[in-house]
């Protein structure tokens, strides 16, 4: 079995090289940014936007890509896939939290 870190740094997306995946980080970067401008301009619009996007590439990767196959690259790609794949949930139950809304863990 591989061996999951209790957590995730940089290095672990290090393997990710495909430009889905780099799409992904980047707009997983704009995160902060669509808060600090909801937060000036006193709207929570561009944050449902941001999340309704980041739940749509995320659901295009996974269904693109796969996460925990032997056959994709070995451990390290792996990981690299399950340490974004933790980064995208994090920030979605964190938007969702900003909005006042539970995300369920499955379902």
């Amino acid at each position: 079995g591989i061996k999951v870190p209790d957590h995730w740094n940089l290095t672990h997306l290090s393997p990710l090289t495909g430009d889905d995946e780099r799409a992904m980080i980047l707009l997983l970067d704009r995160f902060a940014l669509v808060v600090t401008e909801c937060g000036s301009m006193m709207e929570v619009h561009p944050l449902t936007d941001y999340l309704t996007e980041l739940a749509g590439q995320f659901h295009r990767y996974y269904f693109h890509n796969r996460i925990l196959s032997p056959e994709i690259g070995g451990e390290p790609l792996i990981l690299a896939r399950l340490a974004l794949s933790s980064a995208v949930a994090r920030v979605l139950r964190l938007g969702l939290s900003l909005l006042g809304v539970s995300a369920p863990e499955s379902m």
